[in-house]
């Protein structure tokens, strides 16, 4: 029998099966052109490298700058609402430091009156400082390049083509008929090539997928005992556990100043990655 002569409803579940096969086989397609046997190396005791692999330049920043308030380089001063909270840094905190993203994030707050929030905005050190992480990232595979975001784009509009053309067809075929009632199939059409463009540009390759679920197995022993880490900056630890598995995984009685400078980041509810200054410090996954 010819598909497309189907009555309605068994259409409809017919193109749903079908734009979940064209959706998971371009996932697939995706997996396998950006992975390749060999893990490649890079600098496991940057924390904020890693908190960028994980969740963006948003999210190294939140990092860096949760360690320097351990270290007590940062302070808080003002209102406790997080888009109100003041904070300031030392006139010479700066020598204090290695770290390029933490130099700029000092400087940032060495100006009076800047708010917690106000650090993900424009800044051209601090989009200096994590720039030079993308490009590392870039240039190991672990997040996509250019040539990769182009294929990317390619694989999507094919998917959506397909799933479209189909869908095409039958709205002919229906309406040679007289038929009308196509708006569950236009629905579930937009739906799909919606699904088909959020899974195709995900912010890490499937090599950076992997690398960020070795790097969870590594320091698996480091949050199994995360409720033992006290704050004040002794070692990296904490540092690190923020890097990997993002501020929530902080103990909140021990860094109560995480959760007060971010709290979407530090507690429980979570949102994406790719949140704008306003988010109040939501942490990528």
């Amino acid at each position: 029998m010819n598909p497309f002569d189907l009555p309605g409803p068994q259409f409809l579940v017919l193109y749903v099966t079908f734009c979940a096969l064209v959706v998971v086989a371009a996932i697939f397609h995706r997996r396998a052109s950006e992975s390749r046997s060999e893990m490649p190396t890079i600098d496991t005791t940057d924390p904020y490298l890693i908190a960028y692999l994980r969740g963006g330049s948003l999210e190294s920043v939140r990092v860096a700058t949760v360690s320097l308030f351990d270290r007590r380089l940062l302070k808080v001063e003002g209102d406790t609402k997080p888009n109100a909270i003041l904070v300031t840094a030392g006139e010479h905190d700066e020598d204090l430091v290695r770290r390029p993203l933490e130099k700029a994030i000092l400087h940032h707050f060495a100006d009076p009156g800047a708010t917690a929030t106000s650090i993900f905005g424009d800044d051209e050190r601090i989009d200096l400082a994590t720039d030079a992480y993308d490009a590392t990232l870039v240039e190991a595979g672990l997040l996509p390049s250019v040539a990769v975001d182009r294929v990317r784009a390619a694989r999507i509009m094919v998917a959506i083509g397909l799933m479209w053309a189909v869908a095409g067809i039958k709205i002919l075929v229906a309406l040679g008929r007289g038929r009308t009632n196509i708006e569950f199939l236009v629905a579930i059409a937009v739906i799909a090539a919606v699904a088909a463009f959020l899974t195709g540009r995900t912010h890490r390759t499937a090599l950076g997928d992997r690398m960020v679920a070795d790097l969870r197995e590594l320091f698996r022993g480091l949050s199994d005992r995360a409720g033992s880490l006290r704050a004040g900056g002794a070692t990296s630890e904490a540092s690190l556990l923020a890097g990997v598995f993002g501020l929530r995984a902080l103990p909140p009685a021990q860094f109560a100043f995480a959760r007060r400078l971010y709290p979407r980041a530090s507690g429980g509810s979570s949102c994406g990655g790719s949140c704008g200054s306003g988010c109040g410090g939501c942490g990528g996954s």
